[in-house]
């Protein structure tokens, strides 16, 4: 009997917390969210069930204070006792925010304790960039913690500030952002309902997505969604929204597509090859699920990245 895997999503400092707390709203098919933070009064804000105070007695609950270093200590004094937590799972997505002190600190160290005690885990991070306007010093943060999370992780998710403002720029703030927790909450989403179901078919496995790290470890993700009758346009625009990235270096795509019954499995066939051809992959994996709404929805990732900060 084929046995599910069990899944984690762990949020690391504010920016992974808030990411988290949405992620929740959606009904994540995980069997853990946590949030973990150095400072109380915002980690208690989270509506979590499961919340991780680290570094007690390096930043007493108020929080690393932009300090990478002390980010790295507190998880480092809390580190046996969250591993035990996490140590037991077949995949860790941890999602964190760089150039400040927990999620750029904390996580690589997070990340690294899991591969020691769990080598077989899968660890999937999603990172989110800080904008350039704020600054070379917090660049200059966050490309080594980057460097270290790459070193303790599989595929590493880029998710930058400045092309959620080149996308969404023209929406109010509060919306923009909300945009950006959206693409990231339906492609997460579809993949852990891929990987723990049979809701998508062909089913997908953990060893396709470990296939798609031997391509290079930094990946992006997004979706796009028509209704059934603009169904050909979708491969266009895929290839609008890659614009802002460096398309020639992709290599490999997971892509997951929704639609309703009547949609022709020739023209599922078709959608993906139309993708595979147009970027020139090496290596495409898919999987389709059947919904009732009149909608074709393309959830993917596309490994291969060229990593700026």
């Amino acid at each position: 009997m084929l046995r599910k895997p069990k899944i984690a999503v762990i949020g690391v400092g504010n920016c992974g917390c808030n990411i988290v707390t949405s992620l929740a709203e959606t009904r994540l098919n995980v069997d853990k969210l946590m949030a973990i933070n150095t400072d109380t009064l915002s980690l208690f804000s989270f509506p979590l069930h499961d919340r991780f105070l680290v570094g007690k007695t390096v930043t007493f609950g108020l929080g690393a204070g932009g300090d990478v270093v002390k980010g790295r200590e507190a998880a480092i004094e809390s580190l046996d006792e969250l591993i035990n937590d996490l140590v037991y799972f077949d995949v860790l997505i941890a999602i964190c925010g760089l150039g400040k002190g927990t999620g750029g600190g904390a996580t690589p160290v997070i990340l690294k304790g899991v591969g020691k005690r769990n080598p077989n885990c899968f660890r999937l991070t999603v990172t989110v960039l800080p904008f350039r306007f704020e600054g070379g010093y917090r660049a200059d943060l966050a490309r080594t913690s980057l460097s270290e999370i790459e070193e303790n992780s599989e595929l590493v998710v880029l998710v930058k500030n400045d092309d959620i403002a080149s996308v969404y720029g023209v929406l109010p703030s509060r919306y923009a952002l909300a945009c950006a927790d959206t693409y990231l909450s339906v492609f997460l989403k579809a993949l852990t309902l891929s990987l723990t179901t049979g809701d998508y078919i062909p089913r997908l496995g953990v060893e396709d997505l470990r296939s798609l790290s031997d391509l290079g470890k930094f990946c992006l993700v997004d979706y796009v969604s028509v209704k059934l009758e603009n169904l050909n346009i979708i491969p266009e625009l895929i290839l609008h929204k890659l614009e802002i990235y460096d398309v020639n270096s992709l290599k490999g795509v997971l892509a997951l597509l929704e639609g309703p019954a009547e949609l022709p499995y020739s023209n599922v066939k078709g959608l993906i090859e139309a993708l595979a051809s147009r970027l020139s992959l090496e290596r495409v994996y898919w999987s389709f699920k059947q919904v009732k709404a009149n909608l074709v929805k393309l959830s993917y990732l596309g490994a291969g990245v060229k990593p700026s900060v």
